[in-house]
């Protein structure tokens, strides 16, 4: 719990340059492995398709249909599932206790 309010603390001041809050920003760095702590709102929704070749993001308005060929999935799913395997670690929590007001925040590694 220590570990998550100081982690939360650096993100809500922005210490450092190592924090990012835009989900394409936070996709990329999950996919490379570079993010140390990633808080997603356990409310939050965000469905597309993210391109990692070309490192973008187009989001969708609504939840993709489940048809095996449609590249579309649940972001914010894409994001922690791509942390926690480079060993980095995820807090999922309401809405009331993301350190900022965004689906998803993360400190990066580097």
């Amino acid at each position: 719990r220590d570990r998550r309010e100081s982690i939360a603390t650096r993100i809500r001041e922005r210490k450092r340059d190592r924090v990012v809050t835009d989900p394409e920003q936070i996709l990329c760095a999950a996919c490379d492995g570079r993010i140390d702590t990633l808080f997603v709102d356990q409310n939050a929704e965000l469905f597309g398709s993210f391109y990692h070749d070309t490192k973008t993001m187009k989001e969708l308005d609504h939840a993709p249909a489940g048809d095996p060929a449609d590249p579309s999935h649940d972001l914010i799913e894409l994001a922690l599932a791509q942390t926690l395997l480079h060993q980095g670690q995820v807090f999922a929590v309401e809405t009331s206790n993301m350190p900022v007001d965004a689906k998803m925040a993360a400190a990066l590694r580097y």
